[in-house]
Parts: structure tokens; C-alpha cells; sequence
């Protein structure tokens, strides 16, 4: 059995209600509470609001748009319309007098156009291919700065991610381990991290070996 018209007005004030004390902050149960209904009505009718908030968003929005194209679209034809006039010959008259009298003279000056009303088309173009969202996004290039940010990133990921089963002492190229050590020497005398992460980082003074110790 439907619900008569009488219990829809009164399910419509109710959410009305439950709407008005939910923007202000109100939890659900407190909701329940003032109007005297359970909470599994209140979240219902929650559910039923936001549906309709939604809704009408979309509705409002595709009307603004509309709108706003019926605004670009009389101010392109307007612009049109100006630069057509532009192009026409302008005619004037230059009254001249001499010993016979006035003597009127039609002078006419060809127009080639005013190139403002030109760029009043471009930005109504533009304007309209924004509103619709005809242009891709603009890629903007990673800076200096946004790689040297990357490399510290990759340094901290991989020292996380490897284990160190000993303890990794930096020194300079050519300098000799402790023969305490572990004896780890590459015949580049660098370790591989600090050849691929960690040499970019220290370019100032050169790239870093490590040598490992137990």
C-alpha cells in the first residue's frame, strides 16, 4: 500500500528537520532524539538527503553552465557583429567654401577591420572550451630542485627496504679499509648504492664508497 499524500508532507518536514540539525552538527542519535523518531530513520533519511543534495548540485551546476554559455554566445555574436562593422567603409563629409558658395564633399575610407573585437571572440572561445572541459591539462617538467628531492626519497626507500648486516663506514675513493674490516672493496672503490642513490646527492665532494665492518 502507497504512502498518502499527507504522510509524504510529513516525511518531507521531517527530513527538512533532520537536514537543518545535521548541517549544524548534530550526531544521529541526537537528531533521534529531538525529533522523537529511532536512529534507523534518521540515517534513512540521512541517506535520502544527501541523495537529493547530490542531485540538485548536478542540476545546478549544468544549469550555471548553461547559463554561462548563453552569456559567451551573445557576447561572440555581438563581437562578430562589431568587427563586421568595422570592415565597413566609413563615410564622412568635409564642407568647404569658396567664391560660389558652400560646397559639400562626400569623402569615403575603406576599414580594414578592428582587430579588439577579434580577440573578444578568442576569449569567448576560450572561455567556452574551459566551461566544457575541451583543453587537456598543461604537464608541467619536473624542476632541479624536484629531482634532488626524488634522489633523497630513493636513498631513504632503499635503506629501509635492504638489510645491513654490518656496519657501512663512508670514506673517499682510494682510502684503504680498516683491516678490522670485512674487507668489501668493489674494484671501483664504491659500494652500489652510494654509486646509483647516494653519489648524486653529494656531487659537491664527490661520490662516496663505504666500507663494512663486523
Amino acid at each position: 500500500m502507497g504512502r498518502t499524500r499527507q504522510e509524504d508532507v510529513w516525511i518531507e518536514q521531517r527530513r527538512q528537520q533532520v537536514g537543518e540539525l545535521y548541517v549544524k552538527g548534530s550526531t544521529q542519535s541526537q537528531i533521534a532524539r529531538e525529533l522523537g523518531v529511532a536512529q534507523s530513520t534518521v540515517s534513512a533519511d540521512l541517506k535520502a538527503i544527501r541523495r537529493e543534495w547530490r542531485d540538485s548540485r548536478v542540476r545546478d551546476f549544468d544549469e550555471a553552465v548553461a547559463v554561462e554559455l548563453k552569456k559567451l554566445d551573445h557576447l561572440e555574436r555581438e563581437a562578430w557583429s562589431g568587427w563586421e562593422r568595422s570592415q565597413q567603409p566609413a563615410e564622412s563629409t568635409k564642407v568647404s567654401q569658396d567664391g560660389a558658395g558652400k560646397r559639400a564633399e562626400r569623402i569615403v575610407k575603406q576599414q580594414q577591420g578592428d582587430p579588439r573585437y577579434l580577440e573578444q571572440v578568442h576569449r569567448c572561445i576560450t572561455g567556452r572550451r574551459t566551461l566544457l572541459g575541451l583543453d587537456a591539462p598543461t604537464r608541467i617538467a619536473p624542476t632541479i630542485r624536484d629531482r634532488h628531492a626524488g634522489d633523497a626519497q630513493r636513498s631513504l626507500e632503499w635503506g629501509r627496504l635492504l638489510p645491513v648486516p654490518h656496519q657501512c663506514i663512508p670514506h673517499r675513493p682510494g682510502q684503504r679499509a680498516s683491516p678490522a674490516g670485512c674487507g668489501y672493496r668493489p674494484r671501483d672503490h664504491r659500494h652500489p648504492i652510494s654509486q646509483s642513490v647516494l653519489a648524486p646527492m653529494d656531487q659537491r665532494r664527490g661520490p662516496m664508497a663505504f666500507s663494512c665492518f663486523t
